[in-house]
């Protein structure tokens, strides 16, 4: 499967009989940085996943820091299962390992969502955010006001993704239809 990105500048490249117009270079400026806005709201998804695993093994370590870009879910869990585990010392060590697996298997998630939105999938940005969203209702409901915000931070930066997505999606859509 080819780059829609490689298609636009190949056409701009086979069309080597004149100069490209202003127009024509601007038009090309305009969607490489919608791509790179694409790929900064997609990869706040490997963030997501990525600094929840970290925050799960220094949790389930017993550390006391925490990046606020992880997942609430996973962090709920890893305290289920740190309780448990103080209250059953014999069970401590699997809940650990459920608790860490639940983490990985959330986080593998997230990180399919960053794929998914730099393939341009409009419907995996919008299935990433709802999750995140009520993932952040959890800190809205513990009261960790800043993890909150930080969620809310995240799903400005992820929409923003979202939307160079539709335009570009639309912008390829153009061309189709002028080619056809």
């Amino acid at each position: 499967m080819s780059d829609p990105a490689d298609d636009v500048v190949e056409e701009f490249e086979a069309a080597d009989q004149h100069e490209p117009s202003p127009e024509e270079i601007a038009a090309l400026a305009h969607y490489e940085q919608l791509q790179g806005k694409l790929r900064n709201g997609a990869n706040w998804f490997y963030w997501i996943a990525g600094l929840s695993v970290v925050n799960s093994f220094i949790l389930l370590a017993d550390g006391d820091r925490q990046f606020v870009v992880g997942l609430g879910i996973a962090q709920f869990v890893n305290a289920v299962a740190i309780e448990i585990g103080k209250q059953n010392p014999d069970a401590a060590f699997v809940c650990k390992i459920v608790a860490g697996v639940f983490t990985c298997i959330a986080a593998a998630v997230f990180a399919a969502f960053g794929m998914g939105s730099r393939r341009r999938l409009t419907w995996v940005f919008v299935c990433g955010m709802v999750l995140y969203a009520l993932d952040g209702l959890l800190f809205l409901i513990l009261q960790d006001f800043f993890s909150f915000g930080f969620h809310i931070f995240a799903l400005f930066g992820i929409f923003g993704g979202f939307n160079a997505c539709r335009q570009l999606n639309a912008i390829d859509l153009s061309i189709a239809e002028q080619e056809a």
